[in-house]
This record gives structure tokens, sequence and C-alpha cells, in this order.
């Protein structure tokens, strides 16, 4: 599969970035326990654990962000859609149990959402479908623009038969493992 450029209307740049920690610390539950100042060199210190559900497993994160199209024309769009499919599997569910996700518009809209832990370790061929409403604005009510593209997935949680140490590192489409010493 070839991966056309997206639309013009689109930033990828968020989908290309890791912003795992960005969107953890917008919509995880995140628990933090600090332990009794001590005192050394008369400052004081302590150690504060953080558990970030959302860090718990680590879910694939889609995200990028959207303009109006210009084949809108004067029409505003009151909702935004974000769907992603796997390309010969069908529409992919993210973590909160849906397959389409709803935005409300802004001059520029970051979109996004994690994906359940349904897509196996590995390189996917992904379509990103998002759909612009504009009810009751003449002409079309709706226009929808894809983009197909790659999904690099490691679900760590599948690949204990490796043992510990090794890590995946990777950059663009190639990926090499490498042994921790």
């Amino acid at each position: 599969m070839e991966s056309l450029d997206p639309p013009d209307n689109w930033d990828v740049t968020p989908f290309n970035n890791d912003n795992q920690r960005c969107a953890d610390a917008c919509a995880g539950l995140v628990l933090t326990h600090s332990t009794v100042p001590y005192f050394t060199l008369d400052t004081p210190r302590n150690v504060t654990l953080v558990y970030n559900r959302e860090r718990v497993p680590a879910l694939p994160l889609v995200q990028l962000d959207v303009e109006k199209p210009a084949e809108s024309g004067a029409c505003t769009p009151t909702e935004i859609k974000l769907e992603v499919e796997e390309v010969g599997s069908g529409a992919l569910t993210f973590a909160n149990g849906e397959t389409t996700l709803r935005f409300t518009p802004q001059t520029t809209t970051r979109i996004g959402g994690r994906l359940e832990s349904g897509p196996a370790t590995g390189m996917h061929d992904i379509e990103i479908i998002v759909t612009f409403l504009h009810p009751g604005c003449g002409g079309s009510p709706m226009i929808e623009q894809s983009w197909q593209t790659k999904l690099l997935v490691v679900d760590e949680r599948r690949r204990r038969s490796r043992g510990a140490g090794r890590w995946r590192a990777c950059s663009g489409c190639t990926c090499k493992v490498i042994r921790a010493r």
C-alpha cells in the first residue's frame, strides 16, 4: 500500500511524534504517593511514586490537528468525527469502547484517541477517516476526508516470551531489537 499525503487541512505532526506523556496527562487516572521528607544538607527531600493508568499498558495513540476543509466554504462545522480502520479488517475500537470519536471544532482542532489493545505487535496499514459535519448549511451536510498510512504497534504484554532486557528501537519504518546489557 502506498501512503498518500494527508489532506491539506490536516497537520499530522502530532501523529508522528511521541505525544504519549501529553495525552496521558490530559485523560488518565494519575495517583501519586510521597514519602515523609528527610533532610540532607539542610534541604528537605522525598521520593514520589507515580502511577498512571494510561501508561500501563501503553495503548497505540492516533492524534492529529485538523482545520475546516476548503470545500466547506462559509459553512462552519458543528462536529468532527474520527474513525480508524485497519485496511482489510475494518474499524478499530478506541479505548472507550467506541469506533467513532466526536469532537467540537475549533479553528485548529487536535483530535485523537487511544486504540483498544486489538492490533497485535507489528506494522499495520490503517486508514484515518475524519468527517466534518455542518448540517443546515446548504450543499452537502458533511465532508469526509481520509488518509492511509502505517501504524507501528509494540505490545510488550504479548512479547513476554522473548524475556526481559529487550527493547525495540524504531526510526520511521525501520525497527531492530536491541539487547539491554
